[in-house]
Formats: structure tokens, sequence, C-alpha cells
């Protein structure tokens, strides 16, 4: 959580209102935040809890960290044999929970079905952007995202946690990487745990958003894929692709919102790409 006063309501009543039968725990963890996070996460865990929820407890990371530390020193501070992950600006529907618990009996790393919308509080399908109900992929390979996963913590410290050097994104994908190359566990989708995760409503944020997300891209595929895999395009296709992209941006004035985020997305991814493959000396990506 860093600097989510902002959605922390719409999430926990979203995690307390759980159809959940079995002993649990909450550990909220602050990434450094200055705007009372901290505080009112242990004001709102502590309104109300249900009877089976045994324990809460807000970590504090004193500085921003990213987003793979946080997570490792949450997963620290909890006691219990199966793990599951949350955003600060989600939200998970009231059987989420039970859901995620039953899978994790017959596979050890899951992921959720999300929807992609930008006013999570609602959690309705009216204006919904997109519903995931496949993993995602890079280069053919599934993942599992952090928003929603679950895994046991045997896998976890098996492999050691989030790798903090994917501090901006990607320390998901590679988890799940280095699970698969391993361990030989891959990632399964649970359709009963529906999770609902916020998209960026405003161009210039999915334009980073979107940079982060080809920098992690050529990061991961340098760590794990090049010796997996052939590289995915050439540097004719990344100019090509970035000369789509320039015409979609030409019809700007004529996009809805939702298509002006893709496109900025798109874009940023691309800029990312090719500025990190040049960086890294990465051969084609």
């Amino acid at each position: 959580m860093l600097n989510a006063a902002d959605h922390l309501e719409v999430l926990f009543t979203s995690l307390l209102s759980q159809e959940f039968d079995e002993p649990w725990e909450i550990i909220a963890v602050d990434n450094g935040s200055d705007d009372g996070t901290a505080n009112l996460a242990r004001a709102l865990l502590g309104a109300s809890p249900p009877a089976n929820l045994t324990r809460t407890e807000v970590v504090v990371v004193p500085s921003p960290r990213g987003y793979a530390t946080p997570r490792n020193a949450g997963v620290r501070a909890a006691t219990a044999p199966l793990l599951a992950f949350c955003d600060a600006d989600g939200a998970v529907d009231a059987g989420w929970l039970e859901a995620i618990a039953r899978s994790l009996g017959q596979h050890p790393l899951v992921a959720s079905r999300k929807f992609r919308t930008d006013n999570v509080a609602m959690r309705s399908t009216d204006g919904l952007w997109s519903e995931q109900r496949e993993l995602f992929e890079l280069l053919g390979i599934p993942y599992a995202t952090t928003a929603g996963l679950g895994c046991t913590r045997e896998l976890f410290d098996a492999l050691g946690g989030f790798d903090p050097h994917f501090d901006r994104g990607g320390e998901d994908c590679d988890f799940s990487l280095r699970a698969r190359f391993r361990l030989g566990v891959e990632p399964v989708m649970e359709q009963r745990a529906v999770y609902w995760t916020k998209v960026p409503s405003r161009p210039m944020r999915s334009l980073f958003k979107g940079y982060r997300d080809g920098r992690s891209q050529v990061r991961l595929y340098e760590r794990h894929l090049g010796q997996h895999s052939e590289p995915p395009s050439g540097p004719a296709a990344t100019v090509r692709g970035l000369y789509r992209a320039l015409r979609r941006l030409l019809r700007w004035h004529r996009r809805t919102t939702q298509q002006r985020v893709g496109i900025a997305w798109d874009a940023g991814c691309l800029i990312g790409r090719a500025a990190w493959s040049v960086r890294l000396r990465v051969r084609s990506f």
C-alpha cells in the first residue's frame, strides 16, 4: 500500500465480508506512505472483524521499495500455510478467499479471474472494461499476476519469495517463471475466485505503466526466456509497432477514454521494450 488511503475502505470492506469458515489472518503492508495509510488500515481492520479472522497486522516499510519488498515483508509477518495477495486499489467478491483456499489444496500456484474497471467500488459488470478468464502470457508462457494470486507457503519459501530486483513490476511473472523452470510448477486460473482490479483512467498513467511493463518484459526475457525461446521480434518489427502507435495517436480526438488508455499503454510498452533492449543489449526484442 503506497498512499492508498482513498482505496482502502473498498478493499477491506470486501475482505471483511468473505464467506470463509476457516481461521485466517490479514497482513497489510504500508510501503512508505505519507497520507496516513497505515493508521487508516489499522482502524478499518479493527472495525467489526469476522470471528474467524484470528489476527490482523499492519507492517510498515520505512520508504517506498517497489512491489516485491513489501510483499515479502507481508509474508514474513504471516503465519498461515496458504498465501493470497491483493493490491490496495482492488477488491474481491465474497467467495474469493474460499475459492483460492480450495484451489490451493490441489495446486501450489493459482490466479484469480479478473474484472478490469475504473470503478472498483461498484463491482458491477456495467461499465466493465474487460474480463480476464485466461492467464497472461509472455512469449506463450503463462504466468499469474500478484493481484489475486494465491500460493502455498512451501512454494513461496522454495523460491525465496519475490525478487526485489524487479522493483517496478514483473516480480509476479518472474515468480511464475522461476516456479516453472526450477520446480516444474504451472499456474492455474481459478475461475471462482473473482478479483476486481483498477485500470488507469488517465492515458498518461497508462503510458507510464506501459513503459514499466515493456521494461519488465525485456528484463524477464533476458533472465529466463532467452534460453527457452526465440526473440519475439526484430528492430524492423519494433519500428512498425511504433509507426502503428503513431497513426493511432493521430486519431486521438476520435477515441473513447478506454481506447485512449489502451493506446497509451501500447505506446509506453513499445517505448519501454525498445529503450531497455538497447540498454540491456537484448537482441531483437
